[in-house]
């Protein structure tokens, strides 16, 4: 049975700010890793498997990736004092992000650069 608490850019190792060919890319990979058919021996492949072929459904529809990654995380498990307010209550926060994604100004940088190289490239010697 799938575990639906797992974060499929874990599955698919793969950070948030990935865009369809990387997650594409990383589906193709983790498969031929954990593909049942290439791996007779491992019990574990078809839950790994199905595992992989969901996160790459959810996260290769970019509808379904935006809902995905809107999505709250509920935490359970803790112990809550009784200045934390009532225990039945969980508490709920957004999902962790993976990897460090890019600030506006590393865009705005990589951006700059971009354009200065198709300058430098079309201007003549």
């Amino acid at each position: 049975m799938e575990d639906k608490r797992s974060d499929h850019y874990l599955v698919l190792g793969v950070p948030r700010y990935t865009g369809t060919e990387g997650i594409r890319r990383a589906y193709v990979t983790q498969a031929r890793l954990h593909h049942p058919d290439l791996h007779p021996e491992d019990p574990d492949a078809e839950p790994k498997m199905s595992a992989i072929n969901l996160a790459y459904e959810t996260l290769s529809d970019p509808a379904r990736r935006s809902e995905y990654d809107t999505r709250p995380v509920v935490l359970h498990g803790r112990s809550h004092s009784a200045h934390a307010g009532p225990s039945s209550v969980p508490r709920v926060r957004t999902r962790h992000r993976a990897c460090k994604e890019p600030s506006v100004i590393d865009i705005a940088q990589a951006f700059i650069a971009r354009i200065v190289g198709y300058i430098a490239a079309t201007l003549p010697i």
